[in-house]
């Protein structure tokens, strides 16, 4: 359901100079002028923009009537912000008013300003639970005003209206006058009461009732505590309770309520009409004789269950058996039972689990056990089944599943699972314990057991290990070059990546031991390839049965061949195998060693004597890729075969002998194949094995991210691990999400798709431009050059921003913006300078007159900025060129949502599924004399039935129809 009360960041914003002071008491210990009363030592007046604490649970206070403090220091007129709680009390005398533009919170304490004259101006008011403010006169508010509440009360003596950008989640609000409340606009009422004289509702404004209650008291005017009446003026939202009390003078019985204000449809459910069936057995009406009113309330629905559903073994798959048991409510009310599963609980609203929601079974009768069968991801995973009436959740519940799929490496028992992303390992909620998550503290290291798993990828300033750690498919790097990394006990590294600065072995001397792992010191110090020197014998130890490496700084004093190297580190017990020392014949028979500028590895395969890949390569596009392989030593009875996965963790050697098999080869042969239908933006890994008997021999990873770009943002960061040194480059980039930059960006090769760019000067691209699809880019430049060669933040150039339909994939969106600093005479020749010069096109071509003013707008916006032009002051304007997308089109697609901005225009007979439309208010949909069939509709998240034509739906304008309940299709609209 739409909520129509939500809250304008900008006017709560805080001012983040101010100081704040609080109440003392130290001087009289109840006025509020006494400056000794203050932690400040002074009278903040009526015009402080500090902000202000008033805590019954901190200060002094010595009034008779307990914890108050007096205002009287004038009319209040403070931009600070003032809050009082812990059951304070501030009073405000009668030779004062409040005239304030600032931020008053009241929470489990008083504002009483009952005795306040005079006119009266209020800025941001929060009340939270416990708290009450008193106004004596009219609630005048200042246009960019806020009220939020999600708990106290509100008391006025006087009118009061709400505000568009009003929060109203809990609470009371009681109008003690008999002036009317003037309902202006839609209001939707969550979990508050409201209390008013008489409702006077215009141009068809209804008020929404979603677990609220509304009391109207006046008995002398109107009818049912309504002045006027509109279709709708009151309508009431499924599953939650509500109620409606007025004075019983004008109902009687409840047969008079529902002819007098349902049947004629003043009164809805849902936005629909209410039969006289509906009415009688969703609804109950009483009446108070001794007060005089008739209260109709919604009924609860009650009597719903649901178990903690439970989760059954996981498959290698992550496939998964959920059941859980659902008791059906005793009403004639029916019910969708659902089961979801998402990285994170996501609470009881069933839409927030998209993409993972599975429907079970519809109109449930009775107690039913459900085994519905879900599919996990690695790590952590909630799975919550749901009974849901309409939109609302009557009954939830779930639980936790860890999926690790680490092979032979156990499940968590009693440790602590890195799972953050913000490289932290102080933080707890970085930490799951014991398949919980998060935990309530961070793990102490080297005494509580920490757990790097393949989700683990973390980059910190310094890491030291401990034998209670354990890494498994893990990456971690220092960010220092210096940092010492102390060795504190016997370390297992499991498909692993490890790069650390200079080691550090402790007494007893301790291993380093590595299975299919990688491990790296980067610091090259007066020791012995990157460890301290003296260190006893054992540090780093291969693990015979697969292949790991070991990496350190190179030392342009010393030789780093086979030889050499092995004198220092093998000889000198700094390499074991399997614990032991590695003789001359295991040396040259399975390790190899090699140099890559200041970077010297040591390899250990254990098959490469006779078996061996010698290097592996990936070429990708967003469907497809080609992955080839060059082998090295082999014997000629040897065949390859190579495996790929979604993921980051490469093939098993199960995987890979269930895998493609290309053939036998022979040394210094490139082996290739091509794979199909992949996923844009996902990783792959993919494994080339040598198998001789049913055996892998040998075998060689890498990894790719399916893609047409060299470059790709993806919702905060580069999926292919790596960022262009500068977007001024001609490499082919693609951003989606929020993207800021401070330097200049090319057009050529550049795809902003959903997206909010801001960066400073577009450069030319040479002809080329970049593409925008229903995206935002903002240009940050506003110096003098505006007035030159880079206008509208543009170097001159042709055609550098191409706005493309934005529409397809079963969504209609809004389309393209660009937004610039650009002179008052720039924004009055938008189209001479910009669209005739075709620095802007759409979709490839060139925009005339016509169709610029028809798709069109611009919108400048005064700014602080200005420029110097032949030495005078130019103001700049903040400049928005928005494209709206006039026609509907995209792929077949059973279902649309239509987006908030969008336009939509039908070119022939349309069919389709369910049709959603996310803003009623701000979306147009042109019949254009055509009709329009769908199987369901949704507009602002309710349901609309029946035939409609332009003047029936907001939405709709043109010729034609709208039908709904017709058997949908899809099909496509050119």
């Amino acid at each position: 359901m739409k909520k129509l009360l939500t809250i304008v960041a900008a006017a709560l914003a805080v001012n983040l100079l101010a100081d704040t002071i609080t109440w003392t008491g130290g001087g009289d210990g109840y006025s509020w002028n006494n400056g000794n009363n203050w932690s400040s030592g002074s009278n903040p007046g009526a015009s402080f923009s500090d902000d202000l604490v008033i805590d019954g649970d901190s200060g002094t206070f010595s009034h008779a009537d307990g914890k108050k403090v007096i205002y009287d220091s004038g009319d209040m007129a403070f931009t600070g912000s003032l809050t009082i709680k812990g059951g304070a009390t501030l009073y405000q005398d009668a030779n004062s008013w409040p005239n304030f533009t600032g931020t008053v919170i009241v929470e489990n304490g008083t504002f009483d300003m009952s005795h306040a004259t005079g006119a009266t101006k209020y800025g941001n008011v929060t009340i939270r639970e416990g708290g009450l403010v008193i106004i004596s006169n009219n609630f005048s508010r200042l246009d960019t005003s806020v009220l939020t509440m999600d708990g106290g009360e509100l008391q006025i003596g006087g009118t009061f209206s709400f505000k568009p950008y009003d929060s109203v989640t809990g609470g009371s609000i009681v109008c003690n006058g008999t002036s009317d409340f003037n309902l202006s606009q839609d209001l939707t009422l969550s979990g508050a009461s409201l209390t008013v004289y008489i409702v006077v509702p215009s141009n068809a404004a209804k008020i929404t009732l979603d677990g609220a209650s509304l009391i109207a008291t006046c008995s002398t005017k109107g009818s049912f505590g309504f002045w006027t009446r509109h279709a709708g003026v009151l309508n009431f939202a499924s599953g939650s309770p509500s109620s409606y009390t007025f004075p019983s003078s004008y109902a009687g019985t409840a047969a008079a309520l529902y002819s007098g204000m349902v049947s004629p449809g003043y009164i809805t459910l849902d936005g629909s009409p209410i039969s006289e069936s509906e009415f009688y057995s969703k609804f109950d009406v009483s009446f108070d004789a001794d007060a005089g009113t008739c209260t109709m309330s919604l009924k609860a629905l009650e009597g719903w269950s649901v178990d903690t559903p439970s989760a059954g073994e996981v498959d290698a798959q992550n496939n998964v058996t959920v059941t859980f048991t659902a008791a059906k409510y005793s009403g004639n009310n029916t019910a969708n039972v659902y089961v979801g599963c998402a990285s994170s609980d996501l609470g009881d609203d069933i839409a927030d689990w998209s993409g993972s929601l599975a429907t079970v079974a519809e109109d449930a009768t009775s107690t039913t056990t459900y085994t519905p069968q879900l599919v996990l991801a690695d790590g952590l995973n909630y799975i919550r089944a749901f009974v849901a009436y309409g939109d609302k959740t009557v009954a939830s519940s779930a639980i936790s599943v860890r999926v690790l799929a680490y092979g032979d490496y156990g499940e968590l028992t009693d440790v602590y699972e890195y799972i953050g992303s913000d490289n932290n390992l102080s933080t707890a909620a970085n930490w799951a314990k014991d398949k919980s998550a998060p935990a309530s503290e961070a793990p102490v290291a080297g005494t509580d057991t920490r757990w790097f798993g393949r989700n683990a990828v973390l980059t910190v300033s310094g890491f030291d290990l401990y034998s209670t750690d354990r890494f498994v498919g893990a990456t971690i790097n220092t960010t220092s070059g210096n940092h010492d990394c102390h060795l504190n006990g016997d370390i297992l590294l499991v498909d692993s990546s490890v790069t650390l600065s200079t080691i550090i072995i402790g007494e007893p001397p301790y291993t380093v031991a590595l299975t299919n792992s990688h491990f790296t010191t980067t610091r090259c110090p007066d020791g012995v390839a990157g460890f301290y020197p003296n260190i006893p014998n054992g540090a780093i130890n291969f693990l015979s049965g697969a292949p790991s490496s070991f990496s350190f700084g190179k030392d342009n004093n010393e030789a780093h061949d086979s030889e050499s190297v092995k004198t220092r580190l093998v000889d000198g017990g700094k390499l074991l195998l399997d614990g032991a020392a590695i003789t001359d014949g295991l040396w040259n028979q399975y390790f190899t060693v090699d140099v890559d500028g200041d970077v010297v590895t040591v390899a250990y395969n254990p098959v490469v004597a006779a078996y061996r890949i010698e290097s592996v390569d990936a070429e990708a596009t967003s469907s497809s890729a080609t992955i080839s392989a060059t082998i090295g030593d082999t014997d000629s009875d040897a065949s390859v075969y190579v495996a790929y996965v979604e993921g980051n963790v490469a093939p098993s050697d199960q995987a890979v002998l269930a895998g493609t098999n290309l053939g036998a080869t022979y040394k210094g042969a490139t082996v290739s194949t091509n794979i199909t239908d992949l996923s844009e933006f996902v990783s792959y890994s993919y494994t080339f094995g040598l198998v001789v008997g049913g055996k892998v021999v040998a075998k060689k990873s890498g990894s790719f991210t399916a893609s047409d770009y060299k470059y790709a943002y993806i919702n905060g960061a580069w999926i292919n691990g790596v960022a262009p040194e500068s977007l001024a480059v001609q490499d082919t980039v693609l951003i989606t999400g929020t993207y800021t930059t401070g330097s200049e960006v090319n057009v050529k090769n550049k795809t902003l798709r959903d997206a909010m760019v801001t960066a400073s000067t577009i450069l030319y691209g040479d002809g080329e431009s970049m593409t925008l699809c229903n995206s935002t880019y903002t240009n940050t430049r506003a110096n003098a050059a505006l007035a030159a060669d880079v206008q509208y933040g543009i170097y001159s150039s042709t055609h550098p921003l191409n706005f493309t339909s934005a529409s397809g994939s079963g969504v209609v969106r809004r389309g393209d913006a660009y937004t610039c600093y650009a002179t008052e005479d720039q924004c009055a020749t938008v189209y001479a300078n910009l669209f005739a010069n075709e620095k802007i096109r759409v979709n490839g071509a060139s925009v005339d007159e016509d169709a610029f003013r028809a798709f069109f707008t611009t919108n400048a916006v005064e700014t602080d900025k200005s420029i110097t032009v032949n030495e005078e002051s130019v103001s700049l304007k903040a400049l928005t060129i928005t494209y709206w997308e006039p026609v509907w089109t995209g792929a077949p697609k059973s279902d649309w949502t239509v987006q908030p901005g969008a336009r939509v225009k039908l070119t022939k007979d349309t069919s389709i599924g369910m049709l959603t439309v996310a803003d009623g208010d701000d979306v147009k949909i042109d019949l254009n004399g055509h009709r329009l069939t769908v199987s369901a509709l949704y507009v602002d998240g309710v349901k609309k039935t029946g035939e409609f034509a332009a003047g029936d739906l907001a939405i709709l304008t043109g010729e034609g129809s709208l039908s709904v309940g017709g058997r949908g299709f899809a099909i496509v609209v050119r």
